[in-house]
């Protein structure tokens, strides 16, 4: 198996920790003031990554991606002088990939019984980008036009000015990628305002592995990678194939979509003042419905109120009716496959192949669980 690396960087204090027979790295050293990056990984006995996206039907919202590590009688907060808010990277060492960034926001020591092998245990946990954009809070955004209309990418451009993040951006291709969305009182925080813009045009936004954030006002369906229970290892490699060694293959009745609710936020001027214009649309499949029940999905937005019928009777012609396995999992046993899994991203497309049928699928989080003696990647899906 590769090394994998964890960086952290603390303001004040370096730390040099060995793990080198276990074969991972958890570093951490004043990356910001150029300084090198100290191993602490040694007493670590597990690490855990999650990070993705939430999926409401066809619409996808931002999840805050979280790091656990876990370690044996060592890390104590008051020893490394650890505290929320040091920077993370997890990092598979010899290719200097990323599989995480982000800072801590948690620090936990339990003691044990004295007179025993482990003394204490330390769990630090970190969060990325999703979560400080979770807690910056935005009191509306209103452009220059008629009751703060703007471009919809006038207003990504607004919700992001100023803020320290990297943002990755492709304008949007076709005018109706691009609409006017009308201007917004809604008190609530960056990343809601990101998701009803997103959830506009039927785009998705998350945070990858390096913490830049990934904005789409289309989401793309050319599979990137396909994933099969197929016995064949010689078979065609284009897009690349890996073998999964479990799969949740199940299905209900409730994961059928049949009515789209859109809460839409707005704004109109009342006696000289600003105040909310919010409103609901709702769009349903009679046949879902009546046939296996289905369920609502609630979708929030930032449309002006004539483009909503139609936006939301999309969302219902848009989703998948084919099942589609919830998630697999994968064991990486050669240099490549764990270069892959390093590279996964949530919101990609991808196909499963399971039991001899191929499921068009979307990726919506990836999960990396790393010991001493293996690495295992879970995946979860939606159907596209």
């Amino acid at each position: 198996m590769g090394v994998t690396a964890v960086e952290w960087a603390a303001c004040r204090d370096r730390f040099r920790l060995g793990f080198r027979g276990l074969e991972h790295h958890l570093l951490g050293g004043c990356q910001s003031r150029g300084g090198s990056l100290a191993d602490i990984t040694d007493p670590c006995t597990q690490i855990d990554v999650t990070r993705g996206v939430k999926s409401e039907g066809p619409a996808y919202l931002a999840q805050v991606g979280t790091l656990t590590a876990t370690a044996i009688n060592a890390l104590a907060p008051r020893e490394t002088g650890m505290r929320q808010g040091t920077p993370v990277r997890l990092v598979h060492w010899p290719t200097r990939q990323v599989l995480f960034t982000g800072t801590v926001t948690d620090l936990e020591c339990t003691p044990y019984k004295p007179g025993g092998a482990i003394r204490y245990k330390t769990v630090i946990t970190a969060s990325d980008v999703v979560a400080q954009m979770a807690s910056t809070m935005r009191y509306g955004a209103r452009g220059a036009g008629t009751l703060g209309m703007e471009l919809w990418s006038e207003r990504l451009a607004r919700l992001m000015v100023g803020r320290p993040y990297l943002l990755n951006y492709a304008a949007p291709r076709a005018p109706v990628k691009n609409p006017w969305v009308p201007g917004v009182v809604w008190e609530t925080n960056l990343a809601k305002h990101l998701d009803g813009l997103c959830c506009s045009v039927r785009g998705a936004w998350h945070v990858t592995r390096d913490g830049t954030v990934n904005v789409y006002s289309e989401l793309g369906n050319t599979p990137s990678m396909t994933f099969t229970d197929d016995a064949d290892l010689s078979r065609a490699s284009v897009p690349p194939v890996m073998w999964y060694t479990d799969l949740d293959g199940g299905w209900r009745a409730t994961d059928v979509v049949a009515r789209v609710t859109l809460e839409n936020h707005a704004c109109k001027v009342e006696n000289g003042e600003w105040r909310a214009d919010d409103t609901t649309v709702s769009h349903d499949d009679v046949t879902g419905a009546d046939v296996w029940g289905g369920t609502e999905i609630h979708i929030p937005t930032t449309r002006l109120a004539a483009d909503l019928p139609a936006l939301a009777a999309s969302y219902i012609t848009s989703r998948a009716r084919d099942w589609v396995p919830s998630s697999l999992t994968l064991r990486p046993r050669t240099t490549l496959d764990i270069l892959r899994c390093v590279d996964m991203e949530s919101l990609r497309a991808v196909t499963v192949e399971y039991n001899g049928d191929s499921h068009p699928a979307r990726i919506t989080r990836v999960t990396h669980r790393l010991t001493p003696t293996q690495w295992v990647t879970k995946l979860n899906f939606a159907p596209r």
